[in-house]
């Protein structure tokens, strides 16, 4: 089998989860590229969609959800709404590429992408095996509009919610969202896990982090933490590539502070509470690591439904204000209770690789082909 992963450079989550897949795809011997879709466009309008998309989630989060809202109201038009024009565009320049490549099936990690497989399978070559891969806890607004091979969605409890925006229940495969394996390997004991990172081991431990960007009011949260808990917790904040708020937390000696990170898996295994943005790839590492989340107030859109799904499963607590997000914080450090409640719910749900089904799905759909 020979695939295809294609991902678009608008944020880490997109990539990681194309990498994760990857990863995978490789260990059992399966040939696998990887290709950022807008590279099929010209690159000066790749440029302006992925610096505009870092620069306005990052500093203008109102107007993100202000897109995203449109797009979901736009959803009813099919191949006549401005995004499926948008990605439609791409189409030609794909469709060559992937003449000359000869995959046996091609994954999209990015709904753009996806649009495009569509328009190519209704209107250029209907044999193309070409399937979705969701990377938040919801129904993409324009997906209803495609009709792929099938769709690998985020969990088994989203299966009603696509169904009812028009999806065939027979394509929908709830695999969960693809992540490095080494977020299901366990650290024997939280401990050791704190020792490897250099911090006590004798202190519980709150893990900020932003994403790969560093988005959320961060600062203030880690101010307000640091003035109601002193040193009696260590507070390691990841800013990312958020080299301002870096600057600006350097000032305080008590942080455990870092830049961007590669091994973010091992800060998931010594913490005993992650505060972060509802981003669809950090929240899926976090459950496998069975870290209870609180979560910040950062950027709506599709992760405001990220944000609703984990809470309303009982795997995080969502926070408005600062104040709440701190005092949420608090509360499960000291409820023991709701700690292992979060944890073994997560152990339960979130224990199978996404990779891994998904692999084992796409291989036999193609070995039967």
């Amino acid at each position: 089998m020979r695939v295809l992963i294609l991902t678009c450079n608008t944020g880490g989550g997109h990539n990681s989860a194309a990498l994760a897949l990857e990863s995978y795809f490789q260990e059992v011997g399966v040939e696998c590229d990887i290709a950022d879709f807008l590279g099929f466009g010209k690159s000066f309008a790749n440029n302006i969609i992925c610096n505009g998309h870092v620069f306005i989630y990052r500093h203008a989060p109102k107007l993100f959800e202000w897109g995203y809202k449109k797009a979901e109201s736009d959803t009813q038009r099919g191949e006549n709404s401005i995004i499926y024009k948008y990605c439609s565009a791409y189409a030609d320049n794909l469709y060559k590429f992937l003449q000359m490549h000869k995959y046996d099936c091609i994954i999209s990690v990015h709904i753009f992408a996806t649009i495009a497989l569509d328009y190519i399978k209704k209107h250029m070559d209907s044999r193309l095996f070409a399937c979705h891969v969701s990377t938040d806890y919801t129904c993409y607004p324009e997906i209803s509009n495609t009709d792929l091979d099938c769709y690998f969605i985020a969990h088994k409890a989203l299966i009603e919610e696509h169904s009812k925006n028009g999806m065939q229940k027979n394509k929908l495969i709830p695999s969960g969202i693809p992540i490095r394996d080494i977020f299901y390997k366990k650290a024997s004991s939280k401990e050791d896990a704190k020792k490897k990172i250099g911090v006590s081991p004798a202190k519980k431990m709150i893990l900020l982090a932003g994403g790969s960007m560093g988005c959320g009011p961060m600062e203030e949260i880690t101010e307000l933490l640091l003035e109601k808990l002193g040193d009696a917790v260590t507070i390691a904040v990841i800013c990312g590539s958020n080299e301002a708020m870096y600057e600006n937390l350097s000032v305080y000696d008590k942080l455990h502070l870092r830049g961007f990170v590669t091994n973010i898996n091992q800060y998931m295994q010594a913490a005993d509470v992650l505060l972060t943005k509802a981003g669809g790839l950090t929240i899926t590492e976090a459950a496998a690591s069975n870290l209870p989340l609180v979560f910040i107030n950062a950027v709506s859109g599709c992760e405001s439904y990220n944000r609703d799904f984990f809470k309303n499963n009982g795997y995080a607590l969502a926070s408005i204000s600062v104040e709440e997000v701190a005092d949420n914080a608090i509360e499960l450090l000291e409820n023991e209770k709701m700690l292992k409640t979060v944890t073994e719910r997560m152990n339960t749900d979130f224990s199978v690789p996404a990779s891994k089904i998904i692999y084992e799905k796409l291989a036999e759909v193609v070995d039967n082909a």
